[in-house]
């Protein structure tokens, strides 16, 4: 579990009442789009308290819930902010953050980080608000996936802290920018929310260059919509980045996953329907079938309609009304979702 999905399980607690491309620079080599070599837990304690951004970040991404390595991140971590280390303090605050019981000794910690210009919190707390926020509904105790109902992101925060952590970046070497490469991704998808059409597609191609999904899925969804900071609508590009971000999903919180497979599963039933190709609307139901266990209310819908005509799916019209049934209680809203750029 990496950084990204612990930032989500965070938002869920809360919600359930538990808890509270790179940038150019003259003289440097294009970074890397492939993931920097792992060092070992030993290594990247001791880059980090010799104060490596990169190593502190995948030091966090890798073991930070991992109950045997807690203790000996807490003692680096609280070493290197006795040693005046801001990184350390931020660092401390948000592991801290994972635990019952230490929220304001944690918002403490990353407030005064975030003062002192630490560039992890910034990062934390800008994915937190970009991520879009739910809670678990087991409305349907017999199936054990995990369903998530959507909350919308709170996009002016999210850009708020990602555009400062941006920002930052810019002055950073080429692998600590490979390193943070979901800043671009999240703030990428926060700015979708607040139409800048400019941002939105400057920080989804530096992304995209390191190939992180966030920023995939986002150029994906420009080229499949078209319209967007001067993008002509091109299917084969959509379909190009589309899969880029699927080769990497599993490193996306689940409600974003969703999103990109129910968007895969849209844009194989267009190609479906505009080639007359059998092939084509079976693999839209496998996406299809992907954002509904991952809670996609739409993708349910889209299912049902599938096993109502049967010209995809074995005809089934007791399958389509439960599918129906359950994106209602998913919270699935004809109204709704003509406002929201984003929605299950």
């Amino acid at each position: 579990m990496g950084l990204l999905q612990k930032i989500i399980d965070l938002v869920k607690e809360e919600l359930q009442g538990e808890t509270k491309k790179p940038a150019k620079s003259q003289g440097k080599q294009k970074a890397s789009a492939s993931k920097p070599k792992g060092d070992s837990f030993e290594q990247l304690c001791a880059k980090a308290k010799a104060g490596d951004l990169a190593a502190q970040y995948n030091l966090y991404d890798q073991y930070a819930d991992k109950a045997d390595k807690s203790e000996a991140l807490e003692a680096l971590f609280t070493e290197m902010m006795n040693n005046g280390n801001a990184e350390g303090e931020g660092l401390l605050g948000c592991l801290l953050s994972t635990r019952q019981g230490n929220e304001k000794e944690a918002n403490d910690l990353i407030k005064g980080a975030i003062a002192k210009g630490a560039l992890f919190p910034l990062v934390f707390s800008g994915i937190f608000y970009a991520c879009p926020r739910g809670t678990r509904r087991d409305w349907d105790p017999d199936v054990k996936d995990r369903r998530v109902l959507v909350t919308p992101v709170e996009p002016l925060s999210a850009v708020f802290y990602l555009r400062k952590a941006a920002d930052k970046l810019e002055q950073c070497s080429d692998e600590v920018r490979l390193a943070y490469h979901v800043v671009y991704g999240h703030l990428a998808y926060a700015y979708m929310y607040t139409t800048d059409e400019n941002n939105i597609r400057k920080y989804a191609m530096l992304g995209a260059e390191m190939n992180d999904p966030i920023s995939c899925f986002v150029m994906g969804r420009l080229y499949d919509r078209g319209g967007i900071s001067g993008i002509q609508q091109n299917i084969d590009y959509a379909f190009r980045y589309y899969n880029k971000a699927e080769k990497n999903a599993q490193t996306m919180p689940d409600t974003t996953r969703a999103f990109l497979y129910r968007e895969m599963g849209a844009l194989y039933n267009e190609k479906g329907q505009r080639k007359g190709s059998v092939e084509a609307f079976k693999t839209s139901a496998k996406y299809y079938l992907k954002a509904a266990e991952l809670g996609a209310s739409y993708a349910m819908i889209a299912l049902a309609n599938y096993y109502e005509s049967g010209n995809t799916l074995p005809q089934d019209l007791d399958k389509a009304l439960s599918l129906r049934n359950k994106a209602i209680a998913a919270g699935y809203d004809y109204n709704r979702r003509k406002t929201a750029p984003f929605s299950l």
